[in-house]
This record gives structure tokens, C-alpha cells and sequence, in this order.
């Protein structure tokens, strides 16, 4: 190398001169380049339209994260997100005529029939991201179908934040199926209501049973009846999800649910039901003693199985079932998820995080918006 140069390709293998290049006149160049980009060059900023179905909770905080964030989106990915209406399940139609295409329509919403008119919104152009399980939890054939328009109107279809909230659930078990890495097993405690009440009560250390539902309930954790989450109808839409995400066209039918409490507990109105379940401590304490006892907790777990006996090739169940601390569901509080793939090649993947929260669930639909 000469002084502030090196020799040129040819001397260097011997093929004859080329050119020399001044090592000092290029780094001065690039800096020339690297100042005159961001002071003087605009940058083109990319605009995500949005409309936002339901304006509760998990809507109003998607709509101020998406404002607390947008220099910072523009900065890192040259993007911005604008949002252009705030709808409900009867003024769709208003988006459906005015938005500009491929559009995105954000459902927040725990509507049951809002699906019934995403079809409608694909042929209109419009993209749909969702943290509506309930719009997935449908008979496949309609699943199916709400997929296949998606794709024939050159839209897409978005849901990450249906089960385990912005953890990278979904997208692990999709991805591994479309490379071919079928799935052995999926075991998941997926309940955040579930979670938050068994993993809080202790027996004659804690708050009583009923009491620590009560709370759920009062702190919007439940269903407005919390026996919907007791009798494990939340963790069979999650499933049903998770199943199809693994191409397996797993329908209500084929899970079987074991309820953690006996029929007599459903076959009433709410207030007896709480006073059976007061009835019901001393039970409940017994039992929790005899988990101690054995160095054993409960978890409320959802799981799919391969079993070439079963219609799918696969059985699906909900129950409870006890666990030690060998395994990863022995060691979550609160509304904690966790969530164990096997596959075919793949060592077997656990994803565990927080299944609950506003800001959790802002925050995925973000992402599923920007991708």
C-alpha cells in the first residue's frame, strides 16, 4: 500500500493497472454524501391508513400508542400510520365507501358476527388486522373462507394478538408447518382468567375462591358470566386458532372439555352459583393441601396431540391436569401464558409471556399493521 492510497487491482494480481483509489478521497466522500441525505434530501414517508373497529379499552390505546409512536416509526421504517375513522359493527359500511384502498381495518371488537362482513371489506380493498378471536373461532368452513378472499382480493389477513396477546405464538406454528415441520403437540395454558385465579389462590393463605373471581370479574378479566372462562369456552377458541394455524381443521366438536367445576355450578343464575362456590371452600382448601403435600400445582390446559385414532389424526382436549415444577407450567403467576410446541424436527419451543393487557395487545396489532 502506498501512503493515503492502495495500488490498484492490477498491481496488486499482477493483470496490469487499472486505477488508483485514494482511500482519504472516499471516506470523505461518503461523509460528503452522509450530510447532504439528512439535511437536504426529503425523506419519503410511506402513509398506513387505519380505521378502528371498537373504541374500548384496547382500541383508545392503539389509537394514542399509534400517536406516541409515530416519529419514531417514521424514523426507523419510513412509515406512518393515519388513522381515518373509528367504526362500529353498523356504520362498516361508511369505511367500505369512503377508504382509500388497502386500507386497513383494525378489529378490536369481542363482536361475534363483525366477521360475517370481512368478506365484504376484502373486495372493497381494504387489508384487516384482528384481536378478535371470536372472528376465528368459526366453523372452518367459514374460517376458510375469510382466508381464500383474503387472498384472491390480494389483501391480508392479520392476527397475532388472538392468542397470547403480542407474543410470537401464531407466527412460530405457522411457520414451522409451512416449511413442512409438522407439529407433534401443542400444550398450552392459555387462560388468562384461568391463570389469574388458580395461580392467586392458596388455599387458607389467600383470599377465598369466590372472593379471587370476584376480583377477575371486577377487574374485567372475566366474561360479564365468569362461568363462560370457567367452563374453558375462551381457551377453546385459542385452540381452534392455534390448531389452524397448523393447518389441522380442528372444529368445536372435536375437543373434548372436562369444566373444572361440576354441572350444578352452570345450572344456575350467577348469584347461586357464587354461593355454591362459597359453599364450596373448604374443598377447594383440602385440595389445595393435598397439592402441597405432593409438591404438585393445577393448570387449566388446552392440548393437541397427534392420535391417528382421532377424525383429524390429532386429539384435542381441555382439562385440568396436574403438574411439578419439571414443567413450564408450574411456574406462572398472574395472567401469564405459556405455550410448548413439538414438532417433527424442530426441539420443542416454549413461549411464555404475559397473555393480558391493553398495552400488550396495542402493541401487536402495531406490528401487525406495520409487517
Amino acid at each position: 500500500m502506498e501512503e493515503a492510497g492502495i495500488k490498484s487491482l492490477g498491481e496488486v494480481t499482477g493483470e496490469g493497472p487499472v486505477f488508483y483509489v485514494k482511500v482519504r478521497t472516499m471516506v470523505v466522500r461518503e461523509a460528503v454524501s452522509a450530510v447532504h441525505r439528512e439535511f437536504f434530501e426529503s425523506r419519503a414517508i410511506s402513509v398506513i391508513n387505519v380505521f378502528i373497529a371498537g373504541y374500548g379499552a384496547v382500541g383508545k390505546e392503539l389509537a394514542s400508542m399509534i400517536e406516541r409512536s409515530a416519529g419514531r416509526v417514521a424514523e426507523r421504517l419510513g412509515k406512518t400510520i393515519r388513522i381515518v375513522g373509528v367504526a362500529n359493527s353498523r356504520r362498516f359500511v361508511i369505511v367500505c365507501s369512503v377508504s382509500p384502498r388497502r386500507a386497513i381495518f383494525v378489529d378490536c371488537t369481542d363482536d361475534e358476527r363483525l366477521y360475517l362482513k370481512y368478506d365484504q371489506l376484502f373486495r372493497a380493498g381494504l387489508n384487516i388486522v384482528t384481536s378478535n378471536r371470536r372472528s376465528l373461532a368459526v366453523p372452518y368452513v367459514q374460517y376458510a373462507a375469510l382466508k381464500s378472499s383474503a387472498r384472491e382480493n390480494g389483501a391480508f389477513f392479520r392476527y397475532d394478538t388472538t392468542v397470547g396477546n403480542s407474543m410470537p405464538v401464531l407466527e412460530s406454528i405457522a411457520g414451522g408447518a409451512n416449511c413442512s415441520d409438522s407439529i407433534e403437540s401443542i400444550e398450552a395454558v392459555i387462560s388468562c382468567t384461568m391463570n389469574y385465579i388458580i395461580t392467586g389462590y392458596d388455599g387458607r393463605r389467600s383470599d377465598s375462591f369466590a372472593t379471587i373471581l370476584r376480583r377477575a370479574q371486577d377487574d374485567g378479566l372475566t366474561e360479564k358470566d365468569p362461568r363462560v372462562d370457567l367452563g374453558g369456552r375462551d381457551v377453546l377458541r385459542k385452540l381452534l386458532i392455534l390448531a389452524r394455524e397448523a393447518s389441522i381443521p380442528l372444529e368445536e366438536s372435536d375437543v373434548e372439555i372436562e369444566p373444572m367445576l361440576g354441572r350444578e355450578f352452570f345450572d344456575c343464575d350467577v348469584d347461586e352459583f357464587y354461593r355454591l362456590l362459597s359453599e364450596r371452600e373448604p374443598v377447594f382448601e383440602h385440595k389445595e393441601e393435598e397439592l402441597d403435600a405432593m409438591g404438585k400445582r393445577q393448570r387449566f390446559v388446552a392440548s393437541l396431540r397427534k392420535d391417528p385414532s382421532a377424525r383429524l389424526g390429532y386429539r384435542a382436549e381441555i382439562k385440568m391436569r396436574l403438574v411439578d415444577a419439571e414443567s413450564p407450567f408450574y411456574h406462572i403467576s398472574g395472567t401469564e401464558n405459556v405455550i410448548v410446541i413439538r414438532s417433527e424436527y424442530s426441539a420443542p419451543l416454549v413461549i411464555k409471556g404475559a397473555g393480558e393487557g391493553t398495552r400488550l395487545a396495542a402493541i401487536g396489532i402495531i406490528r401487525d399493521i406495520l409487517l
